[in-house]
């Protein structure tokens, strides 16, 4: 039987991907594929190849979605990201 934090960890883990494709990330954040090439060739959002297939980190993501809400620019959240 699993402990009450381990289970919301797992819940929590669930609810949250790791890795999403560049169709859903575009779908998620409202960009074509171009833009969001663009901002993966900058280092704005973060990615990796599996196979042949481009994933980009969800928590990348978020990250650029907080800071464009934010309004802070591209430029600084490219730096932040960096550090």
């Amino acid at each position: 039987m699993q402990k009450k934090s381990e289970a919301s960890a797992l819940d929590a883990f669930a609810l949250e991907p790791i890795f999403v494709t560049v169709k859903t990330a575009c779908d998620l954040i409202g960009l074509r594929p171009t833009k969001l090439y663009e901002l993966i060739k900058a280092g704005v959002v973060e990615s990796t190849k599996v196979g042949g297939k481009r994933l980009l980190t969800y928590a990348s993501l978020k990250n650029l979605a907080t800071k464009a809400s934010a309004n802070v620019p591209m430029a600084a959240a490219n730096a932040d990201l960096k550090a």
